[in-house]
């Protein structure tokens, strides 16, 4: 039970999440000077928090031997975790999220695959 738990396909779920909302946070806490125009944070951030993601992700999917298509669709369930995190923090913005979903699975399958090329 504990090894399946404590794989290295969950790990690449659960860091990459992790880290992608301390990256998150970090710049919301040491940027919030740029109040005034917080839309230069905002814009990078979707793309380049999704695409980390994927890089964490295939490090820790390294040794797993699978397909392209799988490691497309396990990119999009660890996008679709953190959407289901981000819902609950931010509740009244669900439809902003429905919208950049595609944007973020996007991203974070480039990052994976990016990353799996580079860890190989």
């Amino acid at each position: 039970m504990l090894q399946t738990m404590f794989s290295a396909k969950n790990f690449g779920f659960i860091v990459s999440n992790m880290l992608s909302i301390i990256m998150i946070g970090a710049t919301q806490n040491y940027f919030h000077v740029f109040e005034a125009n917080p839309w230069w944070i905002v814009l990078p951030e979707i793309i380049i928090v999704p695409f980390m993601m994927g890089v964490i992700s295939a490090w820790f999917w390294r040794k797993i031997k699978f397909e392209r298509m799988q490691l497309a669709a396990w990119s999009c369930y660890n996008i679709l975790t953190a959407l289901l995190l981000s819902a609950s923090f931010l509740k009244g913005y669900v439809v902003a999220l429905i919208i950049i979903g595609p944007i973020l699975m996007l991203c974070t399958i480039i990052g994976a695959s990016t990353g799996r090329a580079i860890f190989k």
